[in-house]
């Protein structure tokens, strides 16, 4: 099971819109859908300011993402427009799960030598593999 980091920069709008839990993950990056499979976790963090926290910058974990499965983005259905987000990601609803308040995880996710006046949307804008002892110090936050 592979667990990655991914940073939701819609949060906001689409947390006030009631897509929160969200159970399906737009993307344009080939390299990340060819690699995923049922039962992967995405981590979806957003910023303190889109999430309605104080500390602005910093990285929130607001989903545990499950993934059931990939297709192309053909639906039409959605905001996210084919030719620019080709795939989608369908979580598995009953195992997606909202992290509600917003878990405070910069520490885990900021890389190495920036401050925390640095925002982490602008830090981390594309998904990346967790470590073994991040994911196990995510779980542990979780369950606290």
């Amino acid at each position: 099971m592979a667990n990655l980091a991914v940073y939701w920069r819609n949060f906001d709008k689409e947390s006030s819109r009631g897509d929160w839990p969200c159970t399906r993950w737009f993307s344009n990056r080939e390299r990340l859908v060819s690699k995923l499979a049922n039962g992967d976790r995405l981590w979806l963090f957003t910023s303190g300011d889109k999430a309605g926290r104080s500390e602005i910058n910093s990285g929130y974990l607001v989903e545990v993402f499950v993934v059931d499965r990939v297709s192309e983005n053909a639906e039409g259905a959605s905001n996210y427009a084919p030719e620019e987000f080709g795939y989608v990601i369908h979580g598995d609803a009953l195992r997606c799960e909202k992290v509600d308040p917003p878990l405070l995880i910069d520490e885990i996710i900021r890389p190495a030598g920036h401050e925390v006046s640095e925002p982490i949307g602008r830090l981390r804008q594309g998904p990346w593999r967790l470590t073994d002892a991040d994911v196990t110090e995510l779980e542990r936050r979780r369950s606290h």
